[in-house]
């Protein structure tokens, strides 16, 4: 009996309009997001390189022209880096020598950080290279050279656009696709009560079937899409390497994994907030009873909180919706407490799914009583 439900949904879900117009939105997100990232992304590692040098420059016009009596250290080491960066200019342009800007990156690192442990009181901070983004170039870098990869200079290959893309989706877009899938499952079925009671299966594999089917329908668009914009990327771009490494935040520093990793991890994300969101979307349906109120208390549980944190007024729900945003808490941007990380967003959207599934029998069941206990007071009241 669950198997014909299971098809007879099936056949609903595939004759419904807005399931067509969701599976529209992830299928033609990523080739048009293909060109406006193509048009709009002009970074290069070689005008990452002038910017450098202009910056270098910079710092020799803003210095003392006694900085080289009063703090030699510095000064050497700025003409260092100074050379350097002129040599990774010709190694990126006319030179055309990856292999040696790789070489040459090792000791520009070092330089940098040294110049932190020097200390820098004669120049503004804005002109001196961060500690933290030489520790990413130091995992970037380091990862290039003992894997044997081939550095990428162009910014906008088809790697890189698959990173963006899955990363522009990721939070309240995504969000809010899933939502606007399910926004009326459970609606419908109470809306049509004599031909869905033509199935006599549990409400909790009626929920299975629900969150089964809407899946597969998401994911299905969302893979389909993503091999149009691979394809269609492909043909306008170069294809990249899917080795090359991407910074990936955890335990508080950054680490280079492989762009294929990387996506892969995202994909598995992606499996656990679509399944919690489902969930989500069921239990305000049961407790709403209606779709509009639904996607609207929804929108507000993901931004509601956030917006009390910028006045200052700290949310237990804003956990929740940094992990539903994954690949921002995957790059490091979101940083909640000191031992946030890619597994603990996973780990907590598990535990808030199954709290959701528990919610959902106790309020079915409640519901259930209350049904029971009015019928049975309206029965009284015909009988008296």
């Amino acid at each position: 009996m669950f198997w014909k439900y299971f098809s007879f949904e099936a056949k609903l879900l595939i004759k419904s309009k807005k399931m067509w117009l969701v599976s529209f939105l992830l299928i033609l997100f990523f080739p048009i997001y293909f060109m406006i990232y193509s048009q709009a992304d002009t970074y290069s590692l070689y005008h990452e390189k002038y910017a450098e040098g202009d910056m270098m420059n910079s710092i020799f016009n803003y210095i003392q022209e006694d900085l080289e009596e009063n703090n030699e250290e510095l000064h050497r080491n700025l003409l260092e880096q100074n050379s350097i960066i002129n040599f990774q200019k010709y190694y990126l342009g006319a030179g055309s020598d990856h292999e040696a800007y790789v070489e040459s990156m090792p000791e520009l690192i070092e330089l940098r950080l040294e110049v932190h442990e020097i200390g820098y009181d004669e120049i503004p901070d804005h002109l001196i290279v961060p500690r933290e983004e030489v520790e990413k170039d130091d995992a970037i870098i380091s990862y290039i050279d003992n894997n044997n990869i081939p550095l990428q200079a162009e910014g906008v290959t088809t790697n890189s656009y698959m990173i963006a893309a899955f990363t522009f989706l990721s939070g309240i877009y995504f969000y809010f696709i899933v939502l606007l899938s399910s926004s009326d499952s459970l609606i419908y079925e109470r809306h049509h009560r004599t031909v869905m009671n033509g199935f006599p299966i549990s409400f909790m594999k009626k929920i299975l079937s629900k969150v089964t089917l809407h899946f597969l329908f998401i994911f299905t668009s969302l893979t389909i899409g993503a091999l149009i914009g691979l394809f269609y990327s492909s043909k306008q771009t170069e294809f990249g390497h899917f080795m090359y490494p991407v910074l990936f935040y955890s335990n508080g520093e950054f680490h280079a994994i492989a762009t294929w990793e990387y996506l892969l991890l995202i994909i598995v994300a992606y499996v656990v907030i679509t399944i919690f969101t489902l969930l989500l979307t069921l239990l305000l349906n049961l407790i709403l009873k209606n779709a509009y109120a639904t996607i609207l208390v929804a929108l507000g549980i993901l931004l509601i909180p956030t917006l009390m944190t910028q006045v200052g007024i700290e949310s237990p729900l804003q956990l929740f919706i940094q992990f539903i945003d994954i690949t921002s808490v995957m790059s490091g941007e979101l940083e909640i407490t000191t031992n946030l990380n890619y597994t603990h967003a996973i780990t907590w959207l598990t535990i808030g799914s199954i709290i959701l599934t528990f919610a959902i029998y106790i309020v079915h069941k409640l519901n259930y009583i209350n049904f029971n206990w009015s019928s049975q007071q309206e029965r009284s009241a015909r009988s008296d």
